[in-house]
């Protein structure tokens, strides 16, 4: 974003999960759509990373009936589209029924359940064994849920209602596919701690797709950005937490965020990647003990004579990652945010598009499945025009659809 425009490019990588028993198994297809017109009449859009869809419905699906929902109404700020839109899909039960809400929260709750009993499966070949040890993770998983509140987005209400059909169908989910010998007399306690690892702890049990709004309000002369990440629908509340927020200002020239896949990203703006600055951490570690050492082995001094050596090493790994850092800050990324206040439009949108072609083919070379690909979307938010498509890829040749384009622009009127 600069105080001209804000620019989403997204590639067309999507990430399918499935529950086969205790396993997620992840697809990966290159069609995806993940920019989106958030209105017709507004400056505002939205992008999605991770998840392709929620409770079943794509992402895509639900965009575009809020966006027929929405009609002509507008909002000061660009949060307020985002709560609309939560709003919207609380409660919506034409498009989560009851019966799925209950199939995803159960799913979630026996998956938490059956990765206790897998960890305790694995601990021992001696039931014995693997029940204390069962015991210990349903216990130590209780504790923690019990220093928790429920999420900001759950009624709690609906939680104390919960049935205990639910529970017993959790019990005969555990029972149909883990072998039992080994399982507590009761599983009351184990049915009762994934029920609540859900409504309290939903970004460890959930699907999580990224959520980003982008774009102006009406009050708002400059672009703002809001990323959330959404777990879904539970029991008949969206459920999201707000991660990050940006917005361009008088003092504050432009933007450069990447979401999912940040890695090339990163080395473009501060100069390395963070898995790049983890293994830096890792070697200077090392060389300041093996320098420690070394002085120490020179000066026939014994080691056990400085104590606190291990705490003096990390002061200064830390005050050297510190300055490097800071350095890389001061040299690539203020220099770059500076310039890219200053960009047209149209550069812009290339310098976006090639971030993601990079971290594409940095997938491809070096990785065994490539979870960025496919064509590259490019769309443009200005004040003026609106959400305007640079690059776009779509399943039907408009010039060969007449009346699609009538429709389109009977909805305008």
């Amino acid at each position: 974003m600069n105080r001209r425009a804000a620019v989403l490019a997204a590639d067309s990588a999507t990430t399918v999960r499935n529950l086969n028993g205790a396993t997620n198994e992840i697809r990966y297809f290159k069609g995806a759509n993940k920019i989106f017109q958030l209105s017709n009449f507004a400056p505002v859009g939205l992008m999605i990373y991770n998840a392709a869809d929620v409770l079943h419905v794509p992402w895509e699906v639900v965009v575009k009936e809020f966006r027929s929902s929405l009609g002509k109404k507008t909002f000061n700020e660009l949060r307020e589209y985002a709560s609309e839109f939560f709003a919207y899909l609380s409660g919506n039960l034409r498009l989560f029924p009851e019966e799925i809400q209950k199939q995803v929260f159960l799913i979630a709750a026996v998956t938490s359940a059956a990765q206790m009993i897998n960890r305790a499966s694995d601990s021992s070949p001696d039931n014995a064994l693997r029940r204390a040890a069962l015991e210990r993770e349903i216990q130590a998983l209780s504790d923690k849920l019990a220093q928790l509140p429920f999420h900001a987005s759950i009624d709690e209400a609906a939680v104390l209602n919960i049935p205990e059909s639910w529970h017993q169908e959790i019990r005969a989910k555990l029972l149909s596919f883990s072998e039992a010998s080994f399982y507590p007399d009761d599983l009351q306690q184990i049915c009762q701690v994934a029920v609540e690892s859900v409504v309290k702890l939903p970004s460890e049990t959930l699907p999580m797709t990224g959520l980003v709004f982008t774009g102006f309000g009406d009050t708002e002369i400059f672009p703002t950005m809001h990323e959330y990440h959404s777990f879904g629908v539970i029991l008949g509340r969206h459920v999201a937490d707000l991660k990050a927020t940006e917005k361009i200002d008088h003092e504050t020239p432009a933007s450069l965020k990447a979401f999912a896949q940040t890695s090339m990203t990163d080395t473009f703006t501060v100069g390395f990647s963070e898995g790049v600055f983890f293994l830096m951490n890792l070697a200077i570690r090392a060389g300041l003990k093996k320098l420690t050492s070394d002085l120490l082995n020179a000066a026939a001094v014994d080691a056990a004579a400085v104590p606190n050596a291990d705490e003096i090493i990390e002061d200064a790994r830390s005050a050297i990652c510190d300055e490097l850092m800071s350095r890389a800050r001061r040299e690539h990324a203020f220099p770059l945010r500076n310039v890219l206040g200053v960009l047209p439009i149209e550069e812009m949108s290339e310098l976006a598009e090639t971030m993601i072609k990079l971290q594409s083919l940095k997938e491809k070379v070096t990785k065994p499945s490539e979870t960025v690909g496919g064509p590259v979307d490019v769309a443009v938010i200005t004040r003026a025009e609106g959400l305007v498509w640079l690059r776009r890829k779509h399943f039907f040749d408009s010039a060969i659809n007449s009346r699609y384009l009538q429709r389109q622009e009977a909805s305008y009127k």
